[in-house]
């Protein structure tokens, strides 16, 4: 089948959760941020301290900082768990764990690892501390609904990502932080099929079974999860990725920023992405990127999500295009280069499980035809995807209807997954 055009009434993705949602959009500008309670839920397995991927770190706690989703949870629990960085040396993320109200099924609840989109750099933007996920709660809801146990991970540039871990003695560990490159594929999808691990440790019920599902950063996650589930996820089982708008590969920019043409999203989303490579390739110079107000305001741009959101978007239009001009060419290939490490699909790879894939026309910050050309790259590698095409969407979490259910739906019952390869 060819890439399929999208047509949807307004009732959304989360079809059945107007109530739910509806009660988060009023707890979202009403409720302050909630810390954790420190009670652990009964079938919470006991801490282990080996430092295989997976395991939890310190003692998980119960956290009651969702309301909004008290008529579709059991039980939530915060835990960090170990994880790897791209050359296999050793990390810690956070995630939170939501066991939905259904009885598990024959098997086992299937698991649901939810990578959230971009919410900002700076040390204060993890959405877990926030009781609308900055965004992503409707995401956990959708799974919750559907009778699965959600695991929400946290990329690691927002939670301390650690070096070498330290055994205090008490249970605990302590870590040495260091800068988390952002948007770099390998950690991202070792943190969500890790956190599909430290899920089972948390909740007995699991099954094997698990799916990942991401949107723009968190969309780049879930596609390198499911390139990287084969070698990399040993003792589970992925039955398909969802990537909405995916931040597949950002190579693009260079040449709009060589050109003149940004637009007014990529502008303001570019130090973000400037600072994931600066952390990434030791050398970089930022100044051989940004100049004049966009360098000096750069900590404006790095703020979370829903933060100065005025001030980025008014000093990102009135910064001249030089402003954003590589220093010379050898700096545009350069960076080229360096953003085509951070592309998806992975090189030499190959996807686990059928692949569903979804962009809007609108999209204005990850320009359709580099997510087009990054599904024909993964079908030329031999995947199957499912590429659907919203009309007159922008860029973000995209009105699909039921078909997202329904894709979910099938993998879970052994279908054959819809391929757009063969007319891509």
């Amino acid at each position: 089948m060819t890439a399929v055009d999208v047509e949807t009434g307004r009732h959304g993705l989360h079809r059945g959760l107007r109530g739910i949602l509806s009660t988060w959009a009023l707890l979202l500008t009403a409720v302050a941020l909630v810390g954790c309670a420190t009670s652990t839920p009964a079938d919470v397995a006991a801490p282990s301290t080996s430092a295989e991927p997976g395991t939890l770190v310190g003692t998980p706690a119960r956290d009651d900082g969702y309301p909004a989703l008290d008529d579709v949870t059991r039980d939530i629990t915060a835990i960090r768990y170990t994880t790897t960085a791209r050359d296999g040396s050793p990390r810690t993320a956070n995630g939170v764990v939501f066991v939905p109200r259904d009885d598990p099924p024959r098997g086992g609840y299937r698991v649901a690892a939810v990578a959230h989109p971009n919410t900002g750099a700076s040390s204060d933007c993890a959405p877990t501390s926030y009781p609308g996920l900055l965004g992503s709660l409707g995401s956990v809801a959708y799974f919750l609904a559907a009778g699965y146990v959600v695991v929400f991970t946290e990329d690691p540039v927002t939670v301390d990502d650690a070096g070498t871990l330290a055994d205090t003695g008490d249970g605990t560990a302590t870590t040495t932080s260091r800068p988390h490159p952002f948007l770099e594929p390998y950690s991202g999808a070792h943190t969500m099929i890790d956190g599909v691990r430290a899920a089972r440790r948390v909740v007995a019920r699991t099954s094997s079974d698990w799916i990942a599902y991401g949107v723009s950063q968190g969309g780049q996650a879930s596609w390198a999860a499911n390139d990287l589930a084969g070698s990399y996820g040993g003792g589970l089982r992925l039955l398909g990725s969802l990537s909405i708008s995916p931040s597949a590969d950002l190579r693009g920019l260079v040449d709009k920023m060589q050109q003149g043409t940004l637009s007014i999203a990529q502008r303001v989303a570019l130090p973000v992405v400037l600072e994931g490579v600066s952390a990434a390739f030791p050398g970089f110079r930022m100044q051989d990127f940004l100049r004049g107000s966009m360098l000096s305001a750069r900590s404006v741009f790095l703020s979370c999500t829903g933060d100065q959101e005025a001030a980025k978007v008014e000093i990102a239009t009135a910064a001249p295009a030089s402003d954003f001009r590589p220093s010379s060419q050898a700096a545009a290939d350069r960076l080229r280069d360096q953003l085509g490490q951070f592309a998806v699909p992975l090189p030499s790879t190959s996807a686990t499980a059928p692949m569903f894939v979804a962009y809007g026309t609108d999209d204005t910050l990850i320009d359709p035809r580099w997510t087009v050309d990054a599904v024909r790259r993964a079908c030329r590698a031999g995947d199957t995807v499912d590429l659907r095409v919203v009309q007159g969407q922008p860029h973000g979490t995209l009105d699909l209807g039921p078909i997202p259910q329904d894709w979910v739906d099938d993998r879970a019952a052994g279908r054959r997954a819809p391929n757009s390869c063969p007319n891509l």
